[in-house]
């Protein structure tokens, strides 16, 4: 468990299965997620979850708020290469925790483990490129756009572009 001041990065115990069926039968979260929405039933997300729990190349947490322990979110690293040192970002935070700081803190957080963990230097994302409000977080948070993916994601009739954007994890002791 990682403890922060506004949010606790934890395994998934078994009372988040509700959370996670909500979020994977959000079709418009989806969407922002590069996940085709579809609609899935408690198995088929209990199934999604042991895949990425299961994976050697993956780490999963669940973000919760400390006083309640009440999900409000999750964050995770996939297809880790532990010889370049690299791994792709996923992040979700629900509505109701947006705009309060939680999602930063998260990102910080799970650096400093993964960096401090597993030695990875670099951290990669994807991220809709007309989803400016996300854009404009990851770069706050010192993430750089190095691509672009045209035309890439297909979603209700429409391809869209998707952006490349990465963050090198420098160590405390490296500034």
């Amino acid at each position: 468990m990682i403890v922060g001041e506004l949010v606790i990065l934890r395994s998934p115990i078994q009372t988040d299965e509700e959370f996670l069926y909500q979020v994977r039968n959000n079709f418009a979260m989806q969407k922002l997620l590069l996940a085709l929405p579809r609609a899935n039933s408690m198995q088929r997300v209990k199934d999604w979850f042991e895949q990425v729990m299961d994976d050697t190349q993956s780490i999963f947490f669940v973000a919760a708020l400390p006083e309640i322990n009440q999900p409000v979110g999750f964050i995770q690293i996939r297809q880790m290469n532990f010889i370049h040192g690299t791994g792709a970002l996923g992040i979700f935070i629900d509505a109701s925790a947006q705009g309060k700081g939680i999602a930063s803190e998260m990102i910080s957080l799970f650096e400093n483990y993964v960096r401090g963990t597993f030695n990875l230097r670099k951290i990669t994302l994807e991220v809709l490129a007309d989803n400016l409000r996300a854009v404009r977080f990851y770069e706050k948070l010192n993430f750089i756009k190095v691509g672009i993916l045209t035309k890439h994601f297909y979603n209700e009739g429409e391809y869209h572009n998707v952006l490349i954007m990465e963050k090198i994890l420098i160590d405390k002791s490296e500034r």
